[in-house]
């Protein structure tokens, strides 16, 4: 932003240097491993942050976002999406790209603390106005970074990314933490994450500095405001589908329900987030490379997606296993209500892992009026379950119904989108089949002898280190039978990443700066 040269980054591998598929797999290892930290440290935090307030707190904060999160899809309209399309010519884009999106993060915070004004006063909650505000600023401190991050991704920088994030991370734990035992109350689950979002913006301006222009090149902007406003249209309907539950649930009931329902969905995503977000992050780049190259698409998109599928699924049925006594040995018995909701949605969100896979897949082909229509089509869908689910009843009545969505829906989305590459049933079949029976089987019958076990907190411990232990030994088992080619993939990555790992700390002293190729 001051005007310094930025930095020359290579745009591939060299033909002595490592493959697409290890520098993409090195990549989603390194955020993996980053983000499992973050992600650890942010549960420790929600724990502890559930113990000092109530399920009607959260369920004010959960409502203003999901009402604000209509608004804040204006901020990005694509613009990332769009840039890693056009790789090649990111450097005719970017400065028209940063000043088109500060002025949607302009729009946006505007619009946002209008809505916190608006929403308030229909729904009588005087403290959304408040926290709508506050989301408003760091929406606006957000929106300075994303092309400078957009460049990052490009260049699969995905550690510094994901570094980046656990920095922010990290921000937000010790701060709601502190704040909330100082009595905060709901901005103690707010204000960090303006914090979190400004030094993340800060490393990402100083990672990946640019050119910027004082002119605005507004010319330029309609050529990202054609696909933007289809990506628009995407981001409305993806967050139409993700918040439907708390808004419909919010309408009806009071916020302890939506309380109660968002702390179960926020925990059952943890393992999607953690996989999904990463690899989608890192797949996007690396199949926009791939573009007139269908055949090899569609077999990179396959293999991800079984390797995604192996490891997401299983992980997910244990989350719902265990979910009983994790949630009775660390919430306080108010949040009891939210057990079976855990359950419900982590079977669903097993099949849900290639959500964000999914639709890279759309966008690193170009598709994004086909984006639309699936988005939209999902969105739709998923408003009819959550429709009747509440219709049924409360917030468990509500988890079923989207546990059946995921069931039901991602199947056969997978099957859409891969089929514009030349994908079949018989692809699908080899993505979620395997996994599904190899977790119900294995992990289904160590719940089934967990729950054998009598009443009490240290059964509880005893009961999570049983289902994990059995349950995660057999699948693997499986797994080398009914998978061995993915197992076989697999492996040598994960263990090159490790040896990686174990060199770059042993080499401390010695440790250049980060550069742009994770992989090498």
């Amino acid at each position: 932003m001051n005007g310094t040269t930025p930095p020359s980054y290579p745009q591939s591998a060299s033909a002595a240097g490592p493959s697409l598929t290890d520098r993409t797999f090195s990549g989603f290892a390194w955020a993996l491993v980053i983000t499992l930290g973050g992600k650890g440290m942010s549960m420790a935090a929600q724990v502890i942050l559930a113990a000092m307030l109530a399920p009607e707190q959260f369920g004010l904060v959960f409502w203003a976002a999901s009402i604000g999160s209509f608004v804040m899809v204006l901020q990005h309209a694509g613009v990332r999406e769009i840039l890693v399309h056009r790789h090649r010519r990111f450097a005719l884009y970017a400065n028209a790209a940063f000043w088109f999106s500060l002025l949607l993060g302009i729009v946006t915070s505007v619009m946002l603390a209008c809505a916190g004004v608006g929403a308030s006063l229909f729904l009588g909650r005087p403290e959304l106005a408040s926290i709508m505000a506050i989301q408003a600023i760091g929406c606006l401190v957000a929106s300075v970074s994303i092309v400078h991050q957009t460049r990052m991704q490009i260049d699969l920088r995905h550690r510094e990314l994901s570094l980046h994030a656990l920095a922010s991370t990290v921000v937000v734990t010790v701060l709601s933490v502190v704040m909330a035992w100082f009595g905060a109350g709901v901005y103690a689950l707010t204000v960090p994450a303006v914090f979190g979002t400004t030094l993340a913006t800060v490393l990402s301006v100083r990672a990946a500095p640019l050119a910027i222009r004082s002119k605005l090149q507004q010319r330029r902007w309609r050529y990202l405001a054609g696909d933007s406003a289809r990506l628009l249209g995407v981001g409305v309907l993806n967050n139409a589908a993700g918040n439907a539950a708390n808004l419909v649930l919010g309408f009806g009931r009071d916020p302890a329900a939506v309380g109660i329902f968002g702390m179960a969905s926020s925990l059952s995503l943890q393992t999607v987030n953690v996989l999904t977000l990463n690899l989608a992050g890192v797949v996007l780049p690396a199949l926009t490379r791939l573009q007139g190259e269908p055949e090899r698409i569609l077999q990179a998109f396959c293999r991800a997606c079984r390797a995604l599928t192996m490891v997401g699924m299983p992980l997910c049925f244990l989350q719902a296993a265990i979910a009983g006594p994790v949630i009775r040995l660390l919430f306080k018995p108010e949040w009891e209500g939210a057990v079976v909701c855990v359950q419900l949605l982590s079977l669903g969100l097993g099949f849900g892992v290639l959500g964000g896979v999914t639709t890279s897949l759309l966008k690193a082909t170009g598709r994004f009026g086909s984006l639309l229509g699936y988005t939209a089509w999902y969105s739709l869908t998923n408003l009819c379950f959550v429709g009747v689910g509440v219709y049924w009843g409360g917030a468990q009545s509500l988890a079923t119904a989207v546990m059946i969505y995921y069931l039901l829906l991602n199947p056969i989305g997978t099957w859409w989108v891969a089929r514009g590459v030349g994908g079949t049933w018989g692809d699908v079949r080899r993505i979620f089949c395997p996994p599904a029976f190899m977790s119900g089987v294995t992990f289904g019958g160590a719940y089934v002898l967990g729950s054998l076990l009598p009443a009490g907190a240290w059964a509880d411990v005893a009961r999570i280190c049983l289902i994990t232990s059995i349950g995660a030994t057999a699948y693997w088992a499986l797994a080398r039978v009914m998978m061995p080619d993915t197992v076989a993939e697999l492996g040598p990555r994960v263990i090159g990443v490790a040896r990686r790992l174990a060199r770059r700390r042993g080499s401390a002293e010695s440790r250049q700066p980060i550069g742009p190729d994770v992989g090498a």
